[in-house]
């Protein structure tokens, strides 16, 4: 399937039927703070200068967001995932993986993607050629602010956690 030639509820549908919550919005919608660079400094994710998708190694913030901006829509993509302990890295790296490879699987069924791409984390993943991909947190995007404007549940209520990505389209 060509993305570019697919209706953007179409496509939010193929999202759902992946497994995922998913929602459209105008890359406008989205609220863009860098001060969240300072989170990525911090390496809870153990991926910081590690990875060509994270800070210092990924476009800067400013970039990214310009590519972002760029397209036409951005289709928010949300998984729930049990964990009652939210202490377990572990589990957590896991559901992160677990996050990228449904995103990927996703991906996949769309040809001639050019667009960005906003992964849960970092943690092994490969991007499409001609993409824009970094760690959601890399884009300074207020994730709370994106989920309330997809009336999408962004709290960890126990033992359920909520992770966040994006893909953009035109």
């Amino acid at each position: 399937m060509k993305i570019e030639k697919m209706k953007p509820e179409k496509i939010a549908e193929i999202a759902k039927n992946e497994g995922f919550e998913a929602a459209i919005l105008s890359p406008n919608d989205l609220e863009f703070d860098f001060t969240y660079r300072k989170y990525c400094k911090e390496n809870l994710c153990g991926n910081y200068a590690q990875s060509g998708y994270c800070p210092p190694l990924c476009k800067d913030a400013e970039e990214l967001k310009n590519e972002v901006l760029k397209h036409k829509f951005v289709l928010v993509l949300k998984s729930s995932h049990k964990i009652s302990d939210l202490s377990d890295r572990e589990k957590i790296k896991a559901a992160g993986q677990a996050h990228n490879a449904a995103t990927l699987r996703l991906l996949s069924r769309f040809q001639n993607f050019g667009g960005a791409l906003a992964f849960c984390t970092s943690c092994d993943v490969w991007a499409p050629p001609n993409s824009t991909a970094a760690c959601l947190s890399a884009y300074c995007v207020n994730v709370a602010a994106m989920a309330e404007k997809c009336n999408l549940t962004y709290a960890y209520k126990d033992p359920t956690l909520p992770l966040f990505g994006f893909i953009t389209l035109d």
